[in-house]
């Protein structure tokens, strides 16, 4: 019986990342139009984070002080890229997923634990079949 509630739970997940992967998407869409320039800059932050990686692996000649210089530009530029959001009336957060529940980032678990809005979402559709569903509103 609670299989099937599980299911439409999970579902109700789907559709909450699927929303918000949208709503993401066109997010960033606004700012490659209004501030391309943030956007170049995330890129770069990839760039040289996959740089940092491979030179890694290479096992580069002085990697510990590469890392550091590595780190400090990418530091300054997620700066500088949150200074160009804030400045221009976004948020901090504005090209991040906002999740319902940041615990299990709307996946209904924490590692393999069934997380507390998980449960929460299993009552909800319980009461909603059952004859007691006034309680809810």
């Amino acid at each position: 019986m609670i299989n099937g509630y599980q299911a439409e739970v999970l579902k109700i997940y789907d559709e909450l990342r699927n929303s918000e992967e949208k709503a993401l998407e066109n997010r960033r869409a606004e700012i490659e139009k209004k501030l391309p320039k943030v956007i170049d800059i995330e890129k770069n932050i990839v760039k040289l984070s996959l740089d940092m990686s491979i030179n890694i692996l290479r096992k580069k000649e002085n990697i510990e002080e590469y890392i550091s210089v590595i780190k400090e530009k990418i530091t300054d530029l997620r700066v500088k890229k949150s200074e160009l959001l804030v400045s221009s009336g976004y948020p901090l957060d504005y090209l991040e997923m906002h999740y319902n529940c940041p615990k299990c980032k709307d996946t209904g678990f924490v590692g393999t634990i069934k997380c507390e809005c998980y449960k929460k979402n299993l009552i909800k559709a319980l009461y909603r079949s059952s004859e007691i569903n006034y309680i809810l509103e």
